[in-house]
């Protein structure tokens, strides 16, 4: 099977139409693609009064809408009808071809054929394009004009005639590699193991706090101990401070357990 680049007719330079079929410039802007021996597709999807016909010349072949407006047609859209068209007359693996094209809803056809898609943005920027919503693909190159998505796809041939194609998984695939669902977490089981662990924690004061004593009587200390326990302090001060010191860090460690468990809720609800 061969690999194709199919070019959409309304990226070519003045939408690329002349009575006789293509136009000089057309062409001539298709002669990267021709020279480096890649089989060029250009695809007229737009059904028209008095469709266009044009004879395919070397290294190219045309592909045209035959319906008219106004009748049914699935020739593009979700459909991809021509793609597809070309892809059994021509032998085509839809997963190794380019499709150069200049509209969102073009790029959402690649990605569902499997198609890598080259957006041509010509006059117009990304925020005309899309508005302020979010692009739902990013992983596709944008280019100002067509010359230069030629020479970004040129780039990414010449790597796959190297490398072989990469592997394009499904979008959904790689929404779920990105961001996967966290396990939702049970409220009454998060406060049974909260409780085993403030009471294990409280154990642990306990045997240090003896530990402790022991060696304050037993064992005599460098002075540096006398300020690093605090000794200056009345024991009774030095009791509450520790008391209201560990009450705001319990505090702070439950505002953000509080935080984290909504932050699982909205992203599992």
């Amino acid at each position: 099977m061969q690999r194709a680049a199919f070019v959409k007719l309304d990226v070519l330079p003045d939408g690329g139409r002349s009575p006789g079929g293509l136009t000089p410039q057309a062409l001539e802007a298709l002669t990267p693609l021709t020279e480096r021996g890649l089989f060029t597709i250009v695809v007229d999807p737009e059904p028209r009064e008095a469709p266009m016909s044009a004879p395919p010349g070397e290294g190219y072949a045309f592909l045209r809408c035959p319906h008219r407006p106004g009748e049914e047609c699935d020739c593009w859209g979700p459909e991809g009808g021509l793609l597809r068209e070309a892809a059994s007359r021509f032998d085509l693996r839809l997963e190794e071809c380019y499709l150069v094209c200049d509209a969102p809803t073009d790029v959402a056809l690649a990605y569902a054929l499997g198609c890598r898609p080259f957006l041509v943005l010509g006059d117009r920027t990304i925020g005309e394009l899309y508005g302020e919503r979010e692009p739902p693909y990013k992983d596709y190159p944008i280019a100002r004009d067509l010359a230069t998505a030629l020479s970004y796809l040129l780039h990414e041939e010449e790597i796959a005639r190297q490398l072989g194609p990469f592997p394009r998984l499904p979008p959904a695939l790689v929404e779920e590699r990105v961001g996967p669902a966290m396990p939702t977490i049970n409220a009454r089981d998060l406060g049974r193991w909260l409780l085993v662990l403030v009471l294990g924690g409280l154990w642990l004061s306990l045997g240090i706090a003896y530990i402790l004593v022991n060696i304050y009587r037993v064992q005599p200390l460098p002075e540096i101990f006398y300020y690093l326990t605090l000794q200056f302090i009345p024991r009774l001060y030095r009791g509450l401070l520790f008391l209201v010191s560990g009450t705001l860090l319990a505090a702070l460690a439950f505002r953000q357990l509080a935080a984290f468990m909504a932050t699982n809720a909205s992203s599992n609800g």
